[in-house]
């Protein structure tokens, strides 16, 4: 389960994206904010609903900007990831998921 009634059960099934800069995270798709929260070994977590079963899952990030409950479109900002000095290797976490089962997000990124 992507939310569990005891909390957020997410396995390790994503990739890591390294900014070279602060960025903004934001939303590959229309859809509804399922879970935004602080999660242990995730810190700032965001679960978007985007229909026919299809989840992402932004974890990493050290602010949030949306709410459980909010609708998004895509491109819309879900947080931030701060690059400095003090922050070794920050990254955004991102898992695309089928239901229950995760998927390759490679594939879905267009190329150039």
């Amino acid at each position: 389960h992507l939310v569990a009634d005891a909390g957020v059960k997410i396995m390790h099934k994503g990739i890591k994206i390294s900014p070279e800069k602060s960025e903004n995270a934001k939303s590959v798709a229309d859809g509804k904010v399922v879970f935004a929260d602080n999660v242990k070994n995730f810190n700032n977590l965001v679960i978007i609903d985007h229909g026919s079963s299809y989840y992402t899952v932004y974890g990493n990030m050290d602010t949030l900007r949306v709410a459980g409950g909010q609708k998004v479109r895509q491109g819309d900002i879900l947080g931030d990831i701060i690059v400095d000095e003090a922050v070794d290797n920050p990254y955004l976490y991102f898992e695309l998921r089928k239901k229950e089962k995760a998927l390759n997000p490679n594939l879905w990124f267009k190329k150039g």
